[in-house]
């Protein structure tokens, strides 16, 4: 049987100016296996802090491969991802990279932790990835990133968030400024405390 599966990585907060101050980026991965008539038979998403967008693209690949592998999900997959570094880094360049040894000429190769092991499961799942156009009115492009997204927003809501008494713009506790102790907010003025209207698994929408 021949499946599709969409797959989709976010991570929040990975534009912000590097700095000391900077929060650390929350990520989130999904993905959805369908049959040949279209039918879901396998979903998931997840998790992770201190990541990157590339990262949470690939996982969320690796993960669902993992997963088709383990359920004993036999066929013949077509992945379709909206991250170009993605398909490229699997289908374009990690032959070359194992036959140099998993060396490039130039520097490191970036999550290769990620890389290698996708391109070693051509040897236990037949797949094929594919790009797909981001925020194009896919439904299931658009299932996973809205999965992505919530899983990244789930695991930032636990860092507490809080409120300018100023400006009113919510921010979350890394996106201020600790000056003596107290948090400021950067957006408006650092020169304006800033209150916390709510911190950890226990935060609602306001």
């Amino acid at each position: 049987m021949k499946y599709k599966i969409y797959t989709d990585g976010s991570a929040l907060g990975q534009n912000k100016k590097i700095g000391w101050d900077r929060p650390p980026v929350r990520g989130g991965w999904a993905f959805v296996v369908l049959d040949e008539s279209d039918n879901i038979v396998l979903k998931g998403s997840g998790n992770e802090i201190d990541t990157t967008n590339n990262r949470m693209e690939l996982l969320a690949i690796l993960t669902a491969l993992r997963r088709v592998y383990k359920m004993d999900i036999d066929g013949e997959y077509i992945i379709y991802s909206d991250s170009n570094y993605s398909v490229e880094s699997i289908e374009t360049y990690a032959k070359t990279w194992q036959e140099n040894g998993w060396r490039k000429r130039r520097g490191e190769i970036a999550n290769l932790d990620l890389i290698k092991p996708l391109f070693e499961a051509k040897k236990y799942v037949k797949y094929k990835l594919k790009w797909v156009k981001g925020h194009d009115g896919n439904e299931y492009n658009e299932m996973v990133d809205n999965m992505a997204v919530k899983k990244a927003k789930d695991f930032a809501s636990d860092m507490g968030v809080w409120k300018c008494v100023e400006c009113g713009d919510k921010l979350f506790s890394g996106d201020g400024v600790h000056i003596n102790g107290e948090l400021y907010c950067k957006i408006c003025s650092e020169e304006i405390l800033i209150e916390e209207i709510n911190h950890g698994s226990n935060c609602k929408e306001n």
